[in-house]
């Protein structure tokens, strides 16, 4: 579980290395938008999860 989400994170640390051209800000907007899907699709649904 835990192992597929740090996958996720270093494929993105990859992306935006590869690419730097990315702001920093919307390389965090992807990464907290990529936590929330996963967690939200791995978890029991709740009101932290409606966005």
């Amino acid at each position: 579980m835990v192992s597929i989400l740090s996958i996720q994170l270093s494929l993105l640390l990859f992306y935006h290395n590869k690419y730097n051209n990315i702001e920093q800000k919307s390389f965090f907007k992807i990464l907290a938008r990529e936590a929330t899907i996963y967690y939200c699709s791995d978890t029991v649904r709740n009101y932290y999860c409606y966005f």
